[in-house]
């Protein structure tokens, strides 16, 4: 409160001295005319100049302080010494005194409304320099006409700032045709609102969102660009980093060795990418649409159902083996992962999983299952050989008695020398099947069994003495 008064009191003080400077100098200039000149100037005339100055100089009270100081001395000067009558005294000061505040009140609203239009001016240079968007105008030539704080802090321009520094210092070597294409069409009225890339002053990228108008003079002439830019650097970058997230993402969607899809509850697929295609035998995603996955897909539609009753319970399923049935209608093995994505009410959005394409796995595994099977027939095979080539042995050995004993009668040892013939054909082949369980085998040799039966067969039937189906 006391400086509020305090500075009323010193503008008081200053339009008083204002008035008393003004009346000073009509009082000196009445003097000096009516000294040096022969014409008599009444103060009267000196002191309307006095209250004009006053209140151009000094405003409304200093205007008031004049009117009212020239008044007396006016009154008093006329009736002294111009012998003037009271009424005529009485009455030029009146005239003089409304003159006056016609002036006084003349210039107090030119003063307001000069107050009040370098307020306004003050209000929007502080509300352009406090902006927090960088505002820059430039003439015809692309210079630099005006440049806001917060357009000098983004540009990095330091002390000097951007006046008179022509634009194109501002933008990137590659950018420059474009630049100055934008500086022909905005003369024909274009306005446009782009994001553009800046290079700082100390070389630096700053991205802007800049709404760019022209400006035309009074004559409807092209005079300049005046831009509002916005520092949208940060946003491009999170923009870039997204990008190449989508675009890594989107790499390994397309060529991961998984079907990868989205699917609805209803059995539509929302998304599949290029494996899920090649592995269900579609063409392109277009065809998806005509795709029902219980109807066409699954070979057995009550393995979806059981499925999805996992899935709503579970959430997820993890390595779950079934078989699909391809556009061309080939069966085949597929191994699943599935989850189901849900909205923030816990609905269900979608069904998101990979597709494993294992019919080659299958087949594999099925092959060796049955060379496994092979394998322990062969062992058993072996097993029995050597048994038998055991009995051989026992065999051999006593036809080899035999065909040796005199006492035997010729046609007696014949029969042993074919049954001990038969023995070794027999020996071989038993020798034979044990080398193809054997690893170390040096060589492999095909044997003809047919031949070899029927080599042993008229031995077999004489010792067996009767008839046997070989």
């Amino acid at each position: 409160m006391n400086r509020k008064i305090t500075s009323l009191r010193s503008i008081k003080l200053r339009d008083f001295c204002v008035a008393l400077v003004a009346c000073g100098v009509a009082w000196l200039a009445e003097f000096l005319f009516n000294r040096f000149v022969s014409v008599e100037v009444t103060p009267l005339l000196t002191g309307l100049g006095a209250v004009i100055f006053s209140a151009a100089w000094g405003g409304p009270a200093a205007g008031w302080a004049a009117t009212v100081t020239m008044t007396v001395w006016c009154a008093v000067c006329m009736g002294i010494g111009w012998h003037y009558t009271v009424a005529d005294v009485s009455l030029r000061c009146v005239i003089f005194a409304a003159e006056s505040a016609l002036v006084t009140i003349g210039s107090s609203r030119l003063f307001r409304i000069g107050g009040e239009l370098e307020k306004s001016n003050t209000r929007l240079r502080q509300l352009v320099d406090t902006a927090a968007e960088g505002i820059l105008m430039q003439n015809g030539a692309g210079i630099i006409t005006y440049a806001n704080v917060r357009m000098n802090e983004m540009l990095a321009a330091g002390p000097g700032g951007l006046l008179d520094r022509r634009f194109e210092d501002f933008v990137f070597p590659e950018d420059l045709a474009a630049e100055r294409f934008r500086l022909q069409r905005r003369g024909s009225a274009a306005r446009e609102q782009i994001d553009r890339r800046l290079r700082r002053a100390d070389g630096s990228e700053l991205w802007v969102l800049s709404c760019s108008n022209p400006v035309f003079d009074e004559r409807g002439d092209f005079s300049g660009i005046l831009s509002m830019m916005t520092d949208i650097t940060e946003r491009k970058a999170a923009e870039t980093a997204l990008r190449r997230s989508e675009e890594k993402f989107r790499g390994l969607f397309e060529n991961v060795v998984e079907g990868v899809y989205q699917s609805t509850p209803d059995g539509r697929i929302l998304a599949a990418n290029p494996m899920l295609l090649k592995m269900l035998n579609l063409k392109s995603e277009a065809e998806l649409n005509d795709v029902n996955i219980s109807k066409d897909l699954y070979v057995d539609p009550k393995v979806r159902q059981r499925l999805l009753v996992i899935l709503e319970r579970d959430g997820s399923f993890q390595n779950v083996e079934f078989d699909l049935r391809r556009r061309d209608g080939r069966i085949i093995t597929v191994l699943e992962n599935a989850r189901v994505v849900r909205d923030p009410n816990g609905d269900v959005l979608y069904y998101e999983g990979t597709l494993t394409d294992i019919t080659t796995r299958k087949r594999v595994e099925e092959q060796l299952r049955q060379a496994q099977k092979t394998e322990a027939l062969a062992g058993l095979a072996a097993g029995v050989a050597q048994d038998f080539n055991s009995i051989l042995t026992v065999i051999s050995g006593y036809c080899e008695l035999l065909a040796t004993d005199a006492s035997l009668s010729i046609a007696a040892r014949d029969h042993a020398f074919e049954a001990l013939r038969a023995a070794e054909t027999a020996g071989k082949l038993t020798q034979q099947l044990v080398a193809l369980n054997s690893p170390r085998s040096a060589e492999e040799t095909p044997i003809d069994v047919s031949a070899a039966i029927r080599k042993v067969e008229p031995s077999v039937r004489a010792s067996m003495g009767r008839d046997i189906e070989l």
